[in-house]
């Protein structure tokens, strides 16, 4: 109720969650795809059939590349938040 009479602070804090909810969705695709990065990595290592492991190493260069943006999409996020 406090918060609902002060509409001006109200629309700050909806657009600080919105920005936040934004960078919550990039940081759980960022650690869904490092953990399939991770398996990728085991399944290379220890796989013996040679088309597995290319398929495994093809999917850590997809992988690899997705986290690398991911990453750079999370870091200005972080620091567009920062700035507010």
């Amino acid at each position: 109720p406090e918060l609902m009479s002060d509409m001006k602070r109200f629309k700050s804090l909806s657009k600080e969650y919105k920005e936040l909810d934004k960078l919550v969705g990039y940081y759980r695709r960022w650690k869904l795809v490092n953990a399939n990065l991770e398996n990728s990595r085991i399944l290379l290592n220890t796989e013996k059939d040679e088309d597995m492991r290319q398929m495994a190493k093809e999917e850590i260069d997809t992988l690899s590349t997705e986290v690398d943006l991911l990453e750079k999409e999370i870091r200005f996020l972080l620091v567009l938040n920062l700035t507010l």
